[in-house]
């Protein structure tokens, strides 16, 4: 009788097919395993990627919303002409407090973008994570 898989799992003993690595973090084996997410609590594999790019997806829109808002409160408290929001505190710390949030913004939307646009060329390329090691 011939195998279809021949590869075993020295950890969990299971039968291992083509592009299954073992997760030292969930301890199984995980089918076309990109990498264990901190974010999702899970592995990235077959089963979620699809799930995990969409995440990366929305992520990124949400973050780009957040940093757009930012800028606008912050255009407006900047602005002396109208009333903005910045009366009812000092308008000192509005605008540190401001600008400290549009950079962090920023710097969440470069980096989930990133991530987001590594996925997607990965998923083109047919490849993962673990396969670019």
């Amino acid at each position: 009788m011939i195998r279809k898989y021949d590869r075993t799992c020295l950890k969990c003993d299971c039968v291992k097919p083509p592009r299954s690595h073992h997760c030292s973090v969930c301890g199984r084996c995980v089918m076309l395993m990109d990498h264990h997410c901190p974010w999702m609590n899970n592995c990235i594999g077959a089963r979620n990627m699809k799930a995990f790019i969409l995440f990366n997806m929305y992520t990124v829109l949400a973050a780009a919303y957040a940093s757009t808002r930012a800028i606008i409160e912050l255009a407006n408290c900047f602005n002396t002409n109208s009333s903005g929001s910045c009366d009812t505190f000092s308008t000192l710390v509005w605008r540190v407090l401001g600008i400290i949030i549009v950079l962090v913004c920023l710097l969440f939307v470069c980096f989930t973008g990133c991530m987001f646009a590594d996925q997607i060329r990965m998923r083109i390329e047919e490849t993962s994570t673990i396969d670019k090691k």
